[in-house]
């Protein structure tokens, strides 16, 4: 594994905290993992905009996942509201939340601790971020956030995914995986990381590696935490 000597001076203190008090856990992503973030501005954008192929937002978010990537909203005047909406966050209360994520995460907390929500929002959205987990009863735990782009620079990660890669290989074995929606961090994570990534609301089998645990749904995913961890902890 080719270490990232930034990431690991940077976060050399998280690391020794972890070390010295036998923590044992897992992350937890945010966005269209526990939050439907995605679908929030699926139902707006389908208001103002409208969808040619007559599709509910529901629909839309299964057959293109980003509102970025939806062909129909691809001009200029709308790629500038949807990137002025997330660079903002002013919407970041009214997220719903992803049914039945918070009674499954509840439960994977049982088998293994939640360590910490490891998300890509910046952190000016922190105490926001907080609020909501609060109201959805959500653990109360860190939230380590995507560092802005200069910081990214200095941490030698090219964007948020490879960030989050680099981190989980640091703080393994202490934190033995992630559980998140965003397949760039399973391409980007070392062939050698022996923690595990639950790619969830993901079917199929890319990438194809042991490690990367493909969960369609949160029962899937709290099935095969249960399946791995649960062995243990019994």
């Amino acid at each position: 594994m080719t270490k990232n000597k930034e990431i690991e001076k940077y976060y050399a203190e998280l690391k020794e905290v972890l070390i010295k008090s036998g923590a044992s856990g897992i992350c937890l992503d945010i966005d269209d993992t526990i939050a439907a973030t995605n679908l929030f501005f699926a139902r707006k954008y389908c208001s103002l905009f409208g969808n040619p192929e007559n599709l509910s937002p529901e629909e839309i978010i299964a057959k293109y996942r980003y509102v970025t990537d939806v062909p129909y909203w691809q001009d200029p005047i709308k790629q500038n509201m949807i990137e002025e909406d997330f660079h903002l966050g002013e919407h970041v209360h009214l997220y719903p939340p992803i049914s039945k994520a918070k009674e499954a995460v509840l439960k994977i907390d049982r088998t293994i601790s939640i360590a910490f929500y490891l998300t890509g929002r910046p952190y000016r959205f922190y105490n926001q971020t907080c609020v909501w987990l609060d109201r959805h009863e959500f653990p109360q735990r860190r939230i380590l956030m995507e560092p802005e782009r200069g910081l990214l620079e200095k941490l030698n990660v090219i964007d948020g995914n490879e960030w989050k890669a680099r981190l989980l290989e640091l703080l393994f074995p202490e934190i033995v995986g992630t559980i998140d929606d965003n397949l760039g961090i399973a391409e980007l994570i070392s062939s050698d990381y022996k923690g595990l990534i639950f790619l969830y609301s993901h079917t199929g089998n890319y990438p194809s590696r042991p490690n990367v645990i493909h969960c369609p749904t949160w029962e899937n995913t709290e099935m095969e935490i249960n399946r791995i961890f649960g062995r243990k902890n019994s």
